[in-house]
């Protein structure tokens, strides 16, 4: 079940830290503009934007983070055309917010996949990971490639590593 929900919301993109109310009221015109600014993207460029909503919740008191836009595109190309601009733009900024891109998963994927963001954030700052569907570490260290499901194993392979560093070091 949990494979069929991620696979329904394949086209789906979430959008963080743009401030409650800035859409005035249509979320679909307001992010055909904004977006391809923002991304660097061809200012005719056709977002096909099939669905946008924000997340369900209350509206937000001041101080909280804003809600999220979910944003279900009508084709798989253009959702990956915007991961590929997030990714070579970096940090994102719109009138002093910073947004953020991420695929809209289920919130048991996404539990999942935070499991490994510990061994994630050490093993990046030396050049080598990926995390892939649905929550499969790979690793490719001197040319040879693992896969971790379990973060046990995961930092095994981290403090093998971190050791081997260290005695190269000495």
């Amino acid at each position: 079940i949990d494979n069929l929900e991620n696979r329904s919301r394949r086209n789906n993109k979430e959008i963080l830290g743009f401030p409650e109310g800035v859409e005035n009221g249509n979320l679909t015109n307001f992010l055909s503009k904004v977006l391809p600014e923002l991304l660097g993207l061809d200012p005719d460029c056709q977002l096909e934007i099939k669905r946008a909503h924000r997340s369900l919740g209350p509206c937000l008191i001041a101080d909280q983070h804003p809600r999220a836009f979910i944003i279900k595109f009508l084709r798989y190309p253009m959702r990956d055309q915007l991961l590929r601009a997030t990714h070579n733009k970096g940090p994102l900024t719109w009138n002093s917010s910073k947004i953020s891109l991420y695929p809209d998963l289920s919130r048991d994927l996404q539990q999942k996949r935070q499991c490994f963001t510990e061994v994630r954030k050490q093993l990046q700052t030396r050049g080598f990971t990926g995390c892939f569907y649905p929550a499969i570490l790979k690793i490719t260290y001197n040319g040879e490639t693992t896969t971790y499901n379990n973060l046990e194993d995961a930092m095994q392979f981290l403090n093998s590593q971190l050791s081997q560093l260290h005695a190269k070091k000495l």
